[in-house]
């Protein structure tokens, strides 16, 4: 498991989906409930109307079919009276029977009235009384007309006409006042229909409005802005801002479980960084430390090899020194003489002086040959480098018969580089040249120094005329402690190379033609603004 996997854990379900979810959830419940109570709302109007109308509607049809029968019951009784009962009595009868048709059928029409209708009860019985009253006066008119008093009978039916009328108009008002409180009540419930279907539309307009708004918050505050927050936070940590807090670890769904990844990610790249950064640490000082006893190996080098020129030292130190001694006796000799020769003794104290710069300039680089100081990088010319180290082992060169030949460019352009270290360089190659050609023939000993421009810095050829190298071997030469010399121990060549490659070049050996060994190193020109 990588670093941190435990604190990043995992997760059972979608718990985004679930917030997300949620409000959906509550949009939907409040849509089922909105159309549940319009639904039940309209369901309840919807039965009442019915009821009205199964109450009502039968209701008003047997009061009106009892003002049929109300107008029934004044035709039977003027045709009654009109023919004359009881000579008619076929008819008589037929009207008697008609009567009482009509009586019994509007009790029971009023029966059925009051039945379906309760409420309205008292209005029925009212018609109830008015019906019977007419039915009681005509019987009594037919019964007169029947006993041969048709005079009183059709003074008797003078009222109950006007009675009819009465009821008849009655009912035709009642009858129209029904319907109109039926249709009042139908515009009324289909009003209540009406505002039911509004409030069901405003009800769900509002749940939607809500559940989105919801649903905007819980996206907007529970996902769009811990992802944003998170994804600058991953920004900044891919611009290496690694001190940037990572927020929302303690939530328990899919962001807080990134956030963790991300911090656990942080966490890892510091302590990468920590590695690095020590182990940076342990690489600058273990170089520090190669460089510190490569110098010190290099200085021994350099003391060594004085050691070897120790006598061409110090005869180049007995010239200018016996010089001075001879030029010092000279100038006594021309100011002891009568008269004194001043511009004689003049020009051989110049000479004296000169001898002793001499002399000291060999002391001087002597003790910079020998001298324990850091490396000093500066601008250098190579031609001066190698001049000064061919003038140094200039006695040595002589004594071993050596011809040095030198090819230096002009114009060369200046490497960085530290003046001492640089001419070590070149003394080791130059005095491995010259004690590789000690076996020669004296004609043959000769040492071919050159220098050249390259397209990025420039290139120092030592090449002598001696044995050549093995094949081999020529790979190694370099190594430490590899020597090829009976009395070498094989540290000039590494040191060399260490040298060089310090000071950002590159060193090789090849066989030279006709024959000898040719040693080859480059080094990188000093950029424009470096300071010498």
């Amino acid at each position: 498991m990588p670093i941190g996997g435990q604190r990043v854990g995992g997760l059972d379900r979608l718990r985004l989906f679930e917030k997300t979810l949620l409000p959906l959830v509550l949009m939907g419940a409040i849509f089922a409930v909105t159309i549940g109570l319009g639904g039940t709302v309209l369901h309840q109007t919807v039965e009442s109307y019915r009821e009205i109308l199964s109450r009502n509607a039968p209701a008003v049809l047997r009061i009106e079919r009892l003002n049929a029968l109300t107008d029934q019951v004044g035709y039977a009784t003027a045709r009654n009276l009109a023919h004359r009962c009881p000579a008619d009595g076929a008819a008589c009868v037929s009207t008697e029977r008609d009567v009482n048709a009509a009586a019994t059928e509007g009790e029971q029409r009023l029966d059925e009235a009051v039945r379906f209708d309760p409420e309205h009860r008292a209005d029925y019985e009212r018609f109830r009384l008015a019906f019977r009253a007419i039915v009681q006066s005509t019987r009594t008119a037919i019964a007169l007309g029947n006993s041969n008093q048709a005079e009183k009978a059709k003074a008797l039916m003078a009222p109950v006409h006007g009675r009819i009328i009465a009821l008849s108009d009655d009912i035709y008002r009642y009858s129209n006042l029904r319907t109109s409180e039926n249709r009042a009540q139908g515009l009324a419930l289909a009003a209540r229909v009406n505002d039911t279907e509004r409030n069901m539309i405003v009800v769900s307009v509002i749940a939607a409005i809500l559940g989105l708004a919801v649903a905007a918050w819980i996206g907007f505050a529970e996902l769009t802005d811990p992802v944003m927050r998170l994804c600058r936070e991953m920004a900044r940590l891919a611009l290496g801002d690694l001190d940037t807090p990572i927020d929302g670890q303690n939530r328990r769904d899919e962001i807080g479980m990134m956030a963790r990844a991300v911090q656990v990610f942080k966490e890892n790249a510091l302590a990468r960084i920590k590695a690095e950064e020590d182990a940076e640490q342990a690489r600058t000082a273990a170089a520090q430390t190669k460089r510190d006893a490569l110098a010190e190996i290099a200085r021994v080098a350099r003391v060594l090899t004085v050691g070897e020129l120790a006598s061409s030292i110090a005869h180049e130190i007995n010239q200018p020194i016996g010089a001075i001694a001879t030029n010092g006796q000279t100038a006594l000799r021309w100011l002891q003489r009568e008269p004194a020769d001043i511009d004689k003794a003049k020009a051989a104290t110049e000479r004296t002086v000169r001898d002793a710069e001499r002399a000291a300039a060999v002391v001087a680089r002597v003790r910079a040959m020998l001298a324990k100081s850091d490396p000093e990088f500066a601008p250098l010319d190579m031609n001066r480098v190698i001049e000064d180290v061919l003038g140094f082992i200039d006695d040595e060169r002589r004594r071993a018969e050596v011809q040095v030949r030198t090819k230096l460019a002009p114009d060369l352009p200046r490497v960085l580089g530290d003046p001492i270290q640089l001419q070590q360089v070149a003394l080791n190659l130059v005095m491995n040249g010259i004690e590789a050609m000690r076996a020669n023939p004296a004609r043959a000993r000769i040492l071919c120094v050159t220098t050249s421009a390259e397209p990025d810095g420039v290139k120092v050829t030592v090449e002598d005329r001696g044995s050549g190298l093995d094949p081999e071997v020529i790979d190694r030469v370099f190594e430490p402690f590899f020597t090829t010399k009976t009395s070498g121990i094989g540290l000039g060549l590494a040191i060399t190379r260490s040298i060089v490659e310090a000071h950002g070049g590159r060193i090789w050996a090849e066989a030279a033609s006709p024959s000898g060994a040719s040693f080859q190193f480059t080094l990188p020109a000093a950029k424009a603004n470096a300071h010498a």
